[in-house]
Order: C-alpha cells, then structure tokens, then sequence
C-alpha cells in the first residue's frame, strides 16, 4: 500500500505551558487540498509551522511518503524541507526587486539552472498565477491580490511536492480571493504537488478535498473530512454553520 504523502500522528501542540491541540491525527494524499479550519488561538500556526519543520511538536510526529519529519536527522529534515514551498502571512516579498527577481530567488540559491533559464521558469510561474505581464513591476507597484500571487509563484518556483499556504484570501474582497483560491488550484494542478492551507475563508475550505476544524475550547480537532460533507452533516453545529454561510 502506496503511503500518504502526509501523515499526522498522535501530534500535540503547546504555547509555553499551554496546550493548544492534543493528539492530532490526519493524512493527505498526493495532489489533494487540504484545509485547516479554527478560531484565533486553536492553534492552526502552530500545526502549520510543525508541519513545515519550523516548530518541534511536543509530542507525536509528522510523516511524509511514511518517512517522519521529527525524528529524523537535521540533514534528513532539511532535505525533506527542501521539497516545500511556503507562502506565509506576514512573509512579505523584497520590495527592491520586482516580482520576476523575487520568483528567480530561489532558483538562484537553490539550483544550478543557467539565468536564461531561471527567467523562463520564473515568468512561467508568474503567468500560473496571472501575472503575466507583471515581470518588472516591484511589489509596492500591484496590490494585495496580486502581492498574494507573486509569493505564491515564488513558493512553487522549486517544484514542491507540498505547499503550504497561510491565509491566502485574509483581507481581501470576495472577487480578489476567488482569483488567489484559482490560483492556488492550479498551482496544485500544474504541480500534482499536496496543498494544505490554513484559512477561515469558507469558500475555499469548500474548494477543498478535506478539511480539518480545531477546536479552542477541547483543544482537539471537532470535524474532519469532505468539506460538503461536513457542511451537511458535521455533528459541530458551529462546522455546518460556517460551511453554509450561516455563521452570525
């Protein structure tokens, strides 16, 4: 039996002394979506930043292809980290270079492509994502939407087989999110790469493959599974609400 590519096991969570998820277990395979749902401070960060390699979980572990990320060597967990992208809030692009410098970033460190190349690579991520046309712009020169984008297709410069993405469509209109969330599809489609996205954007929980819902006050996860499932038949009142667009 073929492993997922990700596998959550027996994972928990802390702040300090505090425990934010306790025995956390989920799995995604190869290609799929996945979405990670919860109020401020349930700890969806923290699960994201474990599952990049950022944060050490205080218990249980996260698998790849059945490979742990945790316990393995430093080497071995940096060669697995290597095969990510990740477009995190708050990280920003370099507002010197234009979003064709900032895409051919990371080719640049990490590969040994010629520059011809690096260029053609990085306009054809930059036109993944509909920025075409946007090479030599600077990031203080296209608005949040289209900042949004470039990080995604600098995120997906290297090919990941994951990428995680965190709160994508936050702080912008229903038309401007609609375009992020079929940005990020397609960068799943061209990739073939696993998606896992943290967000409280119910439009695209639903676009989703599966979604997981953390609870803040049982600091465990209340719903798992089909996002349109959960959104008719979740035991979670709060899950069918927010799925439904019924949420007060």
């Amino acid at each position: 039996m073929t492993a997922p590519m990700i596998e959550v096991r027996h994972l928990v969570l802390t702040s300090g002394s505090r425990v934010l998820q306790r025995d956390l277990g989920f799995e995604a395979a190869r290609g799929q979506v996945l979405a990670i749902v919860g109020e401020e401070g349930s700890g969806k960060r923290a699960l994201l930043r474990t599952m990049i390699g950022l944060e050490q979980p205080a218990e249980g572990d996260v698998f790849y292809e059945g490979e742990a990320l945790w316990a393995a060597s430093e080497a071995d967990r940096r060669r697995r980290m290597a095969r990510f992208g990740s477009q995190l809030a708050g990280g920003a692009l370099l507002s010197t270079k234009t979003l064709l410098e900032n895409v051919s970033l990371p080719l640049e460190v990490h590969s040994h492509m010629r520059p011809g190349d690096i260029r053609s690579v990085a306009m054809l991520k930059l036109a993944l994502v509909g920025l075409a046309g946007y090479e030599s712009h600077f990031p203080g020169e296209v608005d949040e939407q289209n900042r949004i984008a470039a990080a995604l297709a600098r995120a997906t410069a290297l090919d990941p087989d994951v990428l995680f993405c965190e709160r994508p469509t936050a702080g912008l209109d229903s038309r401007a999110a609609l375009v992020v969330s079929d940005s990020i599809l397609r960068a799943r489609d061209h990739l073939g790469a696993t998606v896992v996205v943290v967000t409280n954007d119910a439009a695209l929980v639903l676009a989703a493959d599966e979604a997981i819902f953390l609870g803040l006050e049982s600091r465990s996860m209340k719903a798992r599974g089909k996002p349109t499932d959960l959104r008719d038949h979740a035991e979670a009142p709060d899950v069918r609400a927010f799925l439904s667009g019924s949420r007060p």
